[in-house]
């Protein structure tokens, strides 16, 4: 098998600087936090899975997939270069047309001049011939070591007391009981530590962020929340996926049909904050985070 080409171009302001592939995607390789000088993303440049489509490598960073989660439409490869066009505050990658579902993706960059933040917009089209229901699905691997924080507090709005206010998604092979696993009163912590069994647990929640904490730095995404949308995974618009090797922060966009032509979008907003003391516990640092915004 061919090695795919790991060549990136970078834009950076003062705080940050951000790698994306030029060889492949539309993909942000790295984001590296210049106080640290460490990319806050997971690398994984030796994994890839077979599919029905030919082997697929995450290669770590940022990468935009469709949901729900079906091989045939979400494991397309991305391993054919983008066109690339400069922005005034950032880049524009435009992906090649995905032959299986005649989907085309585009992720634009835009670097905050003012503070140590990214805004990315994710844009879908449907170049093909038939109609097709999917939701957009922003995934941002971490390097391992860290804490995902996943916010889900009460309402503290709710109507009646007599009737649900939040849910929980699980997937086949997620444990309540896994030690990497910390409820609290309003956020879930998830640590990625050295297990190899795969964990992932989802959320629908209207604060439409997630953050992750690693070695004294902060990286926290966010985007908007639709109420009245119908969201994929039993209606999760944020989710979190861990295994040894890194931690993925997903939001999703709603389920959408999109027919000929037609495009759908997803915004986030990337914020980075650095120098941080260490929590001792995961107790502390769910107090830590909240102290920041």
């Amino acid at each position: 098998m061919e090695a795919p080409d790991l060549s990136t171009g970078e834009i950076e302001n003062a705080a940050l600087r951000l790698e994306y592939m030029t060889g492949a995607g539309p993909r942000v390789l790295r984001l590296i936090d210049k106080h640290s000088n460490q990319n806050l993303f997971a690398e994984l440049p030796q994994i890839f899975w077979e599919t029905i489509h030919g082997a697929y490598h995450p290669f770590g960073g940022h990468r935009l997939w469709l949901s729900p989660e079906i091989p045939e439409i979400t494991y397309i490869p991305d391993e054919l270069a983008p066109q690339i066009e400069a922005l005034p505050d950032g880049v524009r990658l435009t992906g090649a047309l995905e032959a299986p579902t005649g989907m085309r993706k585009v992720m634009e960059i835009h670097l905050d001049l003012l503070r140590p933040g990214v805004t990315l917009e994710h844009r879908v089209t449907n170049q093909g011939q038939n109609t097709i229901e999917v939701a957009p699905w922003a995934i941002t691997q971490m390097a391992p070591g860290g804490w995902a924080v996943l916010p889900n507090p009460p309402s503290r709005t709710q109507a009646s007391p007599f009737l649900p206010d939040r849910a929980l998604a699980l997937w086949p092979y997620s444990r309540l009981e896994d030690a990497r696993l910390r409820f609290q009163d309003s956020r879930i912590l998830v640590h990625c530590d050295a297990s190899t069994e795969p964990f992932k647990i989802g959320v629908r929640n209207p604060a439409g962020w997630l953050g992750y904490y690693r070695q004294g730095t902060y990286f926290r995404k966010s985007t908007a929340w639709a109420a009245d949308a119908n969201y994929p995974d039993f209606g999760c618009n944020l989710e979190v996926y861990a295994i040894n090797r890194f931690l993925e922060l997903e939001t999703l966009g709603p389920l959408t049909r999109l027919a000929p032509g037609a495009s759908l979008s997803h915004t986030e907003t990337w914020q980075v904050w650095s120098g941080l003391d260490g929590p001792e516990t995961p107790e502390a640092l769910g107090e830590r985070i909240e102290t920041l915004f």
